[in-house]
């Protein structure tokens, strides 16, 4: 299923990252508009029903409570792209409630015959990942379509890597990471244990 024992991007990618501050981090996973559900996302007033988004410094205080790491990373090569897209979990979920991997959800029809998985704009193509160091499981957060694109692209030889590299990762790595997305709450059993993914 799942890729298992992933590493540590500045472990993938070595001398390619840089630490940026948690602030930075929350500011650019909001700006790439994910509609995955995390405490930086937007909440609906149950009252009012009114969209509203906490105020920055309460997520970066939450962030900084459960010591989450944060770094920007760049891919500059079709090995490094290999490397950080074989680790991908995303998040969809299969009925059975375990995560597709990235090489795994490409292989589905439904995305295989989806031009909005398959058509990639060959400029700025960013990532939003948060990686959980005692699962060793990395999740991708923002940009979905566009790393289906960059897989089908590759295996049907449609562009190379010069075509589309450089491309940026903006990455969350911590602990208690299922605190922080709620889309990643069934990650944790009641025993403390993983799901099998």
């Amino acid at each position: 299923m799942g890729e298992r024992g992933s590493a540590s991007l500045s472990e993938i990618l070595g001398n390619g990252c840089t630490q940026i501050t948690t602030s930075q981090y929350i500011q650019k996973a909001r700006d790439s508009g994910t509609r995955v559900q995390w405490s930086g996302g937007w909440y609906r007033n149950n009252t009012t029903g009114e969209m509203f988004r906490r105020p920055i410094d309460e997520v970066v205080a939450e962030f900084d409570q459960l010591g989450v790491r944060t770094v920007e990373c760049r891919i500059v090569s079709d090995v490094q792209w290999t490397q950080f897209s074989d680790s991908l979990l995303v998040v969809r979920q299969r009925a059975d409630g375990t995560y597709y991997s990235l090489n795994e959800y490409v292989q589905e029809p439904t995305v295989l015959n989806d031009p909005d998985f398959n058509t990639l704009s060959t400029h700025d193509i960013r990532f939003v990942t948060a990686f959980d160091t005692r699962l060793q499981k990395r999740f991708l957060f923002d940009g979905l379509h566009r790393a289906c694109a960059v897989k089908i692209n590759y295996k049907n030889k449609l562009l190379d890597a010069a075509q589309i590299l450089p491309f940026t990762i903006i990455e969350c790595e911590g602990t208690s990471l299922n605190q922080l997305f709620q889309d990643f709450q069934n990650l944790i059993t009641l025993d403390g244990s993983s799901q099998s993914s």
